[in-house]
């Protein structure tokens, strides 16, 4: 991916370039009452559009599914098992995998409500310690990470 990104860098601002404003840099095959002259940056849109839309469809053709859930499956891919005697669909459903109505779904034990409620200030020595939230927003962590993310974009 970091080699497609980096021809992508060079390649669609040397085409944004090249072709933007085709009605005076190219006023033979371009005219200046047309549409590209009333939008003088539609051409270098158009071309990314269809670069873009043909790459779509080489993937489509060419690319191979990897994933094992999203691979299609047919009929012929199922092993024919001759003591099935009656056919049913490829896809069925046997039912949830689990009670989505039950109150604990999801956790190990029951839940209470005053344990959601409840708040845990713990050390990972097992003693409590204050709140971490203080009551500045700006702290010095918080205007170096803004300073660092303003200079790298």
């Amino acid at each position: 991916m970091p080699f497609v990104w980096s021809i992508g860098t060079i390649v669609g601002p040397s085409i944004g370039g090249l072709f933007s404003d085709p009605a005076k840099n190219f006023p033979r095959y371009f005219s200046g009452d047309g549409i590209f002259g009333r939008f003088p940056y539609l051409l270098p849109n158009l071309i990314c559009s269809a670069l873009m839309l043909l790459s779509i469809i080489a993937a489509w053709i060419f690319m191979k599914e990897t994933h094992p859930d999203k691979q299609p499956t047919t009929v012929a891919d199922v092993p024919h098992r001759p003591s099935m005697s009656t056919s049913r669909p490829l896809l069925t459903s046997t039912g949830a995998a689990a009670n989505l109505e039950h109150e604990s779904y999801g956790t190990f034990a029951h839940v209470e409500e005053s344990a959601i409620e409840e708040d845990w200030n713990v050390k990972a020595d097992g003693t409590s310690r204050a709140p971490s939230v203080s009551g500045k927003t700006f702290t010095r962590r918080v205007i170096l990470l803004t300073v660092v993310g303003g200079v790298v974009k």
